[in-house]
């Protein structure tokens, strides 16, 4: 967990705009895949976040959960500017990664 360089926290009260890759767009109609609210509802009440490269890209995992889904969570990745989301899925895996450190 490298929560020590998040440089936007999304807990605050002020109002964001986030933007949406075109592959966040086209993949919403994929199974396991989530709306725009729900992922940024994950982003305002994230519980975990790891730092990851994919393509090339720097881009950062974010792990929420939303109140359409109780007790699931959601895996949201953003770009590096945190305010772009390229894309947002159930994490089916988290739960166990929760349970094993207890």
């Amino acid at each position: 967990m490298a929560a020590g360089n998040w440089p936007k926290p999304f807990k605050d009260n002020s109002q964001k705009v986030y933007g949406f890759t075109v592959y966040f767009q086209k993949s919403r109609t994929k199974p396991g895949h989530v709306d725009q609210l729900v992922a940024i509802e994950a982003l305002a009440n994230t519980i975990h976040y790891e730092e990851q490269r994919i393509d090339k890209e720097k881009r950062h995992c974010i792990i929420g959960t939303s109140g359409k889904y109780p007790g699931k969570y959601i895996r949201v990745i953003v770009l590096d500017d945190y305010m772009t989301i390229h894309n947002a899925f159930f994490d089916r895996g988290f739960r166990n990664k929760i349970e094993e450190k207890k």
